[in-house]
């Protein structure tokens, strides 16, 4: 646990923020003993910079390890946005599926390290859902108006 402990203290001090994944669990095998050694963490930087990145665990093929996709997005006239939970989401017969696949996956630390890690994946989760799902709700009130 020494060496988890000092990645995790590593993780806190520099302020980098673990991907999280989609995939396979593990991405190291011997056949006999599975791991997750490899991922993908990123600065306050790289968040400012891209609106979302995911991470995937491609099926290993030839090496014993899985290999890892980066998806990064940018938007080109980002500007930051506040995060504003929308009732409207309550009523989507996806929003719960939504929150507890981001909240379930695997997260690395411990306490409240690891309970912001969930928040702040969930968040980034949620405000792409609302996107892809309802578009800009403020854009088509207007257009209504």
């Amino acid at each position: 646990m020494r060496p988890m402990d000092d990645f995790n203290d590593m993780m806190i001090d520099t302020g980098l923020i673990d991907a999280g994944f989609e995939g396979e669990a593990f991405t190291w095998t011997n056949k006999r003993i599975w791991k997750r050694l490899d991922r993908v963490v990123y600065s306050k930087e790289w968040a400012e910079t891209f609106d979302t990145t995911r991470v995937l665990h491609l099926p290993r093929r030839l090496s014993d390890h899985h290999p890892l996709l980066i998806d990064a997005a940018k938007t080109e006239n980002k500007r930051p946005s506040s995060f504003r939970f929308q009732n409207m989401w309550l009523k989507h017969d996806k929003f719960i599926d939504i929150v507890r696949q981001s909240w379930c996956l695997p997260t690395e630390g411990y306490g409240m390290y690891k309970l912001q890690q969930k928040i702040y994946r969930t968040k980034e989760l949620l405000k792409q859902w609302n996107m892809d799902t309802f578009g800009n709700v403020f854009t088509a009130v207007e257009q209504a108006k």
